[in-house]
């Protein structure tokens, strides 16, 4: 796309394209946008629906709930705005319908705009997909190469931070707050921070949406360091939750607040946004984790560190570095280097403490306790090597070849490097897979958003009238004839008009290759099956998508295929994979297609996308390692 006009609703996506150099083509934000300052300059097409600048925590809790609950919007968007900005690029997100404009409010805004604009979805849940986001949006403006250095620059600053943490000998328990009023732990990609910075925090859900945590599990975990990162919230904002945090039962009896070890930190610039600071986000929480090991050379008033109800000096002492002469703070018992892992006893007269920079280069460079260099003696950490070594090969001088035995061993390691560099590269190519077909349930549910504003809430159905030698169905026309050979029309589908022909009906991971796999249609396939419940009979009104009570948990379309033994070139000796176009509540029918790591993807009515597993025993063993199944009935039946 040729210097696309983008509007941006997700404050992460806005600083992607700032740094991208696409300042000066972005239009339109939402309110949130307030990084870099220049987005504030821009004119804001999004803002809340809600006034939560009045409303405290649990009032801010409460009423977005009740919302989502009732199936309303908490955003509104300036469509009139929106219309003569004119963009041809908008960037969402479908991880929480709390953080931005999700499927709903973009259905409706989108159905006057002519031509309708291409949308970037960002949906991240790790910070790989953090960096897929930041891909796919250098690819969609141009910017491939500029998005690949800044992914390859964060990934190295992660690196040095993994090396360092790798081997601690005890990890201290963490608890990340990201809400108090009532009280959410971490989700989605903050856990995965928290283990690279060197910490455990067991009451957080890895990948998966944050969810309130009782007060009495807090306790029980018993937290050495607690951060509060509430999200939405910049510091000053957090600070104003501490008095509530410290009316809580126990609150003085925790670990962490009788340690002073209780931070509270800017959550929007380093943790609840998926955007590129987030390096800095798990830079920030390997220092207050383990602040002998890191610095933070970030701003000041990207933490405060809440002080002890009743504060008491430590024993602390000031002692030099043997290696670099600078004073340091050492403190008998709880030192910052009890994380550090056990190195044998000094042997040289000149053994002391190292600095906690001189200490953690060591260790990361390797050299540990040979008994050549200067060490520590009263720590647990003792001699770190600083002298040569020779190589187990036996490079001689005055050879100027290898030897068989060493080329060899090189040949060895390499082939150890591709076994297991091989299996990295086909779970980042499977990530990339489920990152596409998210997009394109988005898109086509996105599509059929549009359908049912544009037809008075009715759902399309499954199938209409015969016509030209053929069958309508909701995905296009299909004509009859013989499996494989049969024409396709998808222009007289239902969805067709709000795709614009993006070819998103093609999921990545059903592989049409195979000589498994049984094509419908000649050159053309459909990987996603529609909700057969909301396919009313020819002979009955359609049914009515706003009168739906939990749109939420009602599926409108899923990965689908089924497993074809009856129709040549298939047959019972030989079963066949093929595309199929609807899954049901049928206990005969496996029609939903685990395809992605044995889970299968849903678009639900309300917009999101989730992930669902096979309902239990229901798996077709005719094809096992196809994984086609059933999805849950419940998410199937329309209420």
């Amino acid at each position: 796309m040729n210097k696309p006009r983008i509007v941006s609703f997700l404050p992460a996506a806005t600083e992607m394209v700032y740094g991208l150099g696409l300042g000066d083509q972005l239009v339109g934000v939402s309110h949130e946008c307030d990084f870099p300052a220049e987005a504030k300059t821009k004119p804001i097409v999004v803002r809340p629906a809600l006034a939560l600048e009045r409303m405290s925590p649990r009032e801010i809790d409460r009423a977005v709930s009740e919302r989502l609950r009732n199936g309303e919007s908490i955003y509104q968007v300036d469509e009139k705005l929106l219309r003569e900005l004119k963009p041809d690029l908008i960037l969402t997100q479908d991880v929480c319908q709390v953080c931005a404009p999700s499927g709903k409010e973009l259905s409706v805004a989108l159905r006057s705009l002519q031509p309708r604009p291409e949308t970037l979805w960002m949906s991240p849940h790790s910070l790989e997909a953090i960096s897929e986001n930041l891909r796919a949006l250098g690819q969609a403006t141009g910017r491939a190469n500029e998005a690949e250095a800044w992914i390859g620059s964060g990934g190295e600053r992660l690196k040095k931070i993994r090396a360092r943490t790798r081997n601690l000998s005890r990890r201290p328990r963490v608890f990340c707050m990201e809400w108090a009023d009532p009280v959410y732990g971490a989700g989605h990609w903050v856990p995965e921070m928290i283990e690279l910075a060197g910490g455990m925090d067991a009451l957080a859900r890895k990948g998966a949406d944050s969810v309130r945590i009782a007060w009495d599990d807090v306790s029980k975990w018993a937290p050495e360091i607690l951060i509060l990162s509430p999200c939405g919230f910049h510091l000053e904002q957090a600070l104003g939750q501490i008095s509530f945090l410290e009316s809580l039962p126990g609150w003085a009896d925790l670990p962490a607040v009788r340690q002073g070890r209780v931070y509270v930190v800017d959550a929007n610039s380093y943790f609840a946004r998926p955007g590129p600071r987030v390096v800095e986000g798990t830079e920030l929480l390997a220092h207050l984790i383990h602040p002998g090991l890191f610095d933070w050379n970030g701003p000041a008033n990207a933490f405060r560190q809440v002080p002890p109800p009743n504060s008491s000096p430590s024993e602390t002492r000031t002692k030099t570095c043997p290696r670099c002469g600078q004073p340091f703070p050492c403190k008998v018992g709880g030192c910052w280097c009890d994380d550090l892992p056990p190195l044998p006893p000094s042997t040289e007269p000149r053994t002391d403490c190292l600095c906690p920079n001189c200490l953690a280069k060591a260790i990361e460079a390797g050299a540990q306790a040979d008994g050549r260099g200067p060490g520590v003696g009263s720590q647990r950490s003792g001699l770190l090597s600083s002298g040569p070594r020779r190589s187990t090969l036996d490079f001689r001088p005055g050879t100027s070849a290898f030897t068989l035995i060493e080329l060899l061993v090189v040949i060895a390691i390499l082939a150890v490097l591709a076994a297991l560099l091989l299996p990295a590269l086909g779970r980042g190519k499977a990530t990339a897979r489920q990152i596409k077909c998210l997009s394109n349930l988005r898109q086509l549910e996105l599509a059929a958003q549009m359908y049912w504003d544009e037809n008075n809430g009715s759902a399309f159905r499954y199938r209409g009238v015969a016509t030209n030698g053929g069958d309508i169905y909701w995905f296009g026309w299909l004509a009859r004839g013989s499996e494989g050979k049969r024409a396709f029309d998808p222009s007289c589908g239902a969805l067709f008009p709000y795709l614009g022909g993006r070819g998103v009906e093609v999921c990545p991971a059903l592989n049409y290759s195979l000589q498994q796999f049984k094509l419908k249609a000649s050159g053309a396939a459909y990987g996603y099956g529609y909700n057969l419940c909301l396919s009313a009979p020819m002979s009955q009104p359609a049914i009515n998508l706003n009168k739906i009570i939990r749109p939420i948990e009602t599926a409108v379309l899923a990965d689908a295929a089924q497993v074809n033994t009856f129709q040549p070139p298939a047959s019972p000796d030989h079963p066949m994979l093929e595309e199929f176009y609807y899954v049901s509540t049928n206990a005969n029918e496996a029609t939903a297609h685990f395809r992605h790591g044995q889970t299968a993807r849903v678009a639900f009515c309300d917009g999101h996308v989730g992930t669902e597993r096979p309902l239990e025993g229901s798996l077709d063993q005719r094809l096992p390692a196809q994984f086609v199944g059933r999805l849950r009935p419940e998410i199937l039946t329309v209420p």
